[in-house]
């Protein structure tokens, strides 16, 4: 009998022109909770690793910045998350009579298909962007010969933030502060006290999750442990430490390994941190990746809406690794405060003369972590197929576009009869094309759309952790429907019942906007002047 073959991922799936997945695939797949027990296994692991650590250096009266876990937590959290999903996906599939198929694609910090099945875990660091980081090395030693202002004072700007660095450099000359955007000014790697004996803890306590997980590990304990040292070793050195000479440093995102070294060499240096919030919107998700990577480190954290940066004190996973006093600055979202105007909510009873926009969010591919984030990708894919047919049948629009997100490197796009692609571009410059959205994952476009007065359909699959009170302020403004991602039929066929609920929005003045109506770098430039310039 000819065996039939079984993609199990989006490359694979493309490179064979097989688009029929579903029947194939195990409804486990779709069971976002499975991956979450999964995550908090491995989050409690490393939490454990991470107070032994902490303990180490308190007893040894060492900086306690030195912590080997606080800097790797989300990147450890990687390899393991997509190495135990993969394990279990491959438990899950029944092999007889199908070729699994899979494409070799590789993230520097996860563990994929290909490399469990081929015993091959060899990465090698930059290997995809080194043209990238030699450009971006020209760049910067000019940038940094051109762009420096005059004055005592002097901040580092990430380049790859979220603000508008132009012009808030523009702001912060005026008030005669230096700034550079130079990522020369720190080293590479990072020095890490009492290395080995912080490493012997973390493979310590990966022993103990190899035996409490209940998916059978096809590495032992030293081998898995040997994968995670060598993704790290290029990261690390035992020389002197560079003296770094700012007055602050204002960083992306803390998920990001580049912004999380310098923000531990900056504390290590009682150099203040300022970290900066992305997205549009702040405080909605009580998620581990919202406290301990998005704010360790930072003295300061820049968020949105006032309410929003409230919510990140009540969360039960939104502190900081350390739980250190951070001083959290509401701001507006600069796209937001051009786009609202009010809290009324436009009323459609027929979509048949009406466009769609379904706004999904990207494949993971192999980059997976969690809780709270991880849908198998051909799972996923399935639901939108199913979600977008389900709405041409039952909605009838007169248009339906799928925006993909912007940030999607896997290439893969849903062609549908009737439906418009949209894969190039941010949400925002599309906004007005449509009369009404569609989305399942509370991101940047999500809030978008939710300052608009146009309908939105607000399908909850599981991915993420909203805040109860944030839930309640989605609901007064969406069409909100709780579904099984298996089950898009259902969730459309609410849209009906639901559609002639009067709607209004108190989602953006709390979560998205401060109380000042100014933009994002001119409340940075008063934090500025008010907590390091002025203090006490």
């Amino acid at each position: 009998m000819k065996s039939k073959r079984y993609p199990l991922d989006l490359l694979a799936l493309k490179e064979n022109q097989d688009n029929n997945s579903k029947n194939l695939i195990p409804l486990e797949f779709y069971n976002i909770n499975n991956y979450n027990n999964i995550s908090f296994i491995i989050y409690d692991h490393l939490n454990s690793a991470f107070k032994s650590c902490f303990q180490l250096l308190k007893k040894n009266e060492i900086n306690k910045y030195y912590n080997f876990i606080a800097l790797f937590y989300h990147h450890i959290n990687s390899i393991l998350c997509s190495y135990y999903f993969c394990l279990y996906e491959l438990e899950l599939v029944d092999s007889d009579n199908k070729e699994i198929l899979f494409s070799d694609h590789m993230k520097e910090w996860s563990i994929g298909y290909s490399q469990i099945v081929s015993s091959n875990y060899d990465y090698k660091v930059g290997d995809n962007s080194l043209s990238v980081k030699s450009q971006l090395k020209r760049f910067m030693k000019w940038f940094k010969k051109h762009n420096r202002a005059k004055g005592n004072t002097k901040i580092f700007l990430h380049p790859h933030g979220d603000l508008n660095l132009l012009s808030l450099q523009r702001l912060l000359k005026k008030e005669n502060i230096n700034s550079t955007k130079s990522l020369n000014e720190f080293p590479k790697k990072v020095k890490i006290r009492l290395f080995k004996k912080q490493l012997k803890i973390l493979f310590n306590e990966i022993s103990k999750l190899i035996s409490n997980m209940h998916i059978r590990s096809v590495l032992n304990a030293k081998e898995l442990n040997e994968i995670i040292y060598n993704r790290i070793k290029p990261h690390i050195h035992f020389n002197e430490e560079k003296k770094i000479n700012f007055d602050l440093a204002i960083l992306d995102s803390l998920g990001d390994l580049e912004s999380r070294k310098i923000a531990m060499q900056c504390r290590l240096q009682d150099i203040p941190v300022m970290g900066i919030a992305h997205g549009e919107s702040s405080g909605i998700m009580d998620e581990p990746v919202f406290g301990i990577v998005e704010q360790t480190y930072c003295n300061y954290y820049l968020g949105y809406g006032e309410l929003g940066c409230k919510s990140l004190k009540k969360g039960k996973y939104t502190r900081s690794f350390f739980n250190d006093s951070i001083k959290l600055i509401p701001s507006n979202s600069n796209k937001i405060l051009k786009i609202f105007k009010s809290s009324y909510i436009d009323k459609i009873e027929n979509y048949s003369s009406k466009t769609l926009m379904y706004v999904p969010t990207s494949f993971n591919g192999n980059a997976r972590y969690g809780p709270f984030r991880d849908i198998q990708d051909l799972a996923y894919m399935n639901w939108q197929k199913d979600l977008l047919k389900s709405t041409l049948s039952l909605l009838k629009p007169k248009k339906l576009f799928i925006k993909y997100h912007p940030k999607d490197r896997l290439d893969f796009f849903i062609n549908m009869e009737n439906v418009d692609i949209i894969n190039k571009g941010n949400f925002f410059n599309y906004i007005n094309k449509a009369d009404a959205f569609i989305f399942d994952f509370p991101g940047s476009a999500f809030s978008l759309a939710l300052a608009t007065s146009r309908p939105v359909f607000y399908m909850d699959i599981g991915l993420r952790n909203l805040n109860s009170f944030v839930l309640k302020k989605i609901k007064e403004r969406c069409v909100y429907i709780k579904t099984n991602p298996a089950k898009a039929d259902n969730a459309v066929s609410k849209i009906l019942t639901d559609i002639f609920e009067e709607k209004r929005n108190s989602y953006t003045k709390n979560f998205c906007l401060g109380d000042k109506e100014q933009k994002r770098e001119e409340t940075v430039k008063n934090a500025i002047q008010k907590y390091l310039l002025f203090k006490n």
